[in-house]
């Protein structure tokens, strides 16, 4: 008779160790996948209530535009001395703030959140935020900008040391600062770039950039053409001194301003908070080169672009001209 013997060593603690690790690696990718699953499933409802919010307040606000003796506003109506205060920005005149019997009279019954809106311009703001991957969301636009990446407010960053908000550089926009007479390329967290701080002469360095449309820079006797430029990282280019400057734009942080006997007094806005009582503007605007009050009717002229609140405007740093 044939006798078999049997070799069986088991499993060992390599072999184990490096299941673990697959199976450690494989759970993590379905939790992921889990999470991402469950913050889209989650966007799409907020972005629901919010769409449905805004066509309620939008027919209601149509409706009042034909007949507002019949239609009236739902909600209780805001003013700027009673705000209601949402995000840091305060929603005062024009604006109604709608709690949960107001919303289920404009028809709205899938929502625990109150909301504040404007009849007039459509606008809904949610007083209690949602969270979608760890952010905050009170409007609708922020859900979209969450979904598409399209969103400056995570560019932006407040220097607690110099109390604005950072510079927001752009593709083609080389950091620059002045060093001995000319304008010489600097990193953007270089501490010289810039610096806010009021003093008597007001500010005393804006953040300037410049644009790669000219320039060309010279560095110990080497001279970088405008197409070397255009083709180097930003970090190669530091301590370049300009040779031909390109268009210039100075960086002005969102700020408020009011006028007393000792000239204009400003503060500079933390992010998207300004409003400020007391005699100050809450957003100020710019037209034909000079500092006013925003004259639209939401106050809000000179840092609104594509409907959404800038932390901060680049402006152009000298008069434009031409030559023939």
């Amino acid at each position: 008779m044939n006798k078999f013997k049997l070799n069986n060593k088991g499993i060992s603690i390599i072999s184990l160790i490096i299941t673990i690790i697959v199976i450690i690696i494989l759970a993590g990718i379905v939790l992921m996948q889990f999470y991402s699953n469950t913050d889209k499933a989650n966007s799409a409802k907020i972005l629901n209530e919010f769409t449905e919010v805004e066509n309620a307040v939008g027919i209601l606000g149509k409706m009042h535009s034909m007949d507002g003796e019949v239609y009236k506003y739902i909600g209780k109506p805001l003013t700027d001395d009673e705000p209601c205060v949402v995000n840091n920005k305060a929603y005062g005149e024009g604006y109604y703030y709608l709690e949960q019997a107001d919303l289920m009279e404009l028809g709205i019954t899938g929502t625990t959140r109150n909301y504040v809106v404007n009849y007039f311009t459509g606008e809904v703001v949610v007083t209690e935020p949602f969270m979608v991957n760890q952010r905050t969301i009170y409007r609708k636009q922020d859900v979209i900008d969450e979904e598409t990446g399209n969103t400056v407010t995570s560019l932006v960053e407040f220097d607690e040391v110099k109390g604005v908000n950072k510079p927001v550089l752009f593709g083609g926009m080389l950091p620059v600062k002045q060093s001995g007479g000319s304008w010489v390329v600097c990193s953007k967290d270089d501490v010289e770039w810039y610096d806010y701080v009021i003093g008597s002469n007001g500010p005393v360095r804006y953040a300037n950039v410049m644009l790669l449309d000219d320039v060309t820079l010279e560095k110990d006797g080497s001279t970088l053409t405008n197409e070397q430029v255009r083709g180097a990282k930003l970090s190669d280019l530091e301590g370049y001194t300009v040779q031909t400057p390109g268009s210039m734009f100075v960086w002005v942080p969102r700020y408020t301003y009011k006028e007393s006997s000792g000239g204009t007094e400003i503060v500079y806005s933390k992010l998207t908070n300004d409003y400020i009582l007391n005699g100050y503007v809450k957003h100020p605007a710019f037209y034909n080169g000079e500092y006013q009050g925003a004259t639209d009717e939401n106050e809000n002229a000179g840092y609104i672009a594509g409907g959404r609140e800038l932390t901060g405007i680049w402006i152009s740093k000298y008069q434009a001209s031409y030559t023939n």
